[in-house]
């Protein structure tokens, strides 16, 4: 899948990404707290940024 970001908002980026990793995380059967410690990030922020809600784009990166 190849996705032009040029034309979307910031929000819809955060939205796309946190819809991206949501499935990853799914996919790799990892839980919130095992992809927050693999990122070195906490589970509010990977909670967060899935749902769309925020997260700094260095956390998201």
């Amino acid at each position: 899948m190849n996705i032009r970001f040029d034309f979307y908002t910031p929000t819809e980026i955060g939205d796309i990404l946190g819809k991206r990793l949501r499935t990853q995380q799914l996919s790799l059967n990892l839980t919130q707290a095992a992809l927050a410690e693999k990122a070195g990030i906490g589970v509010s922020t990977v909670a967060r940024i899935e749902s769309g809600q925020g997260g700094t784009l260095d956390n998201v990166i």
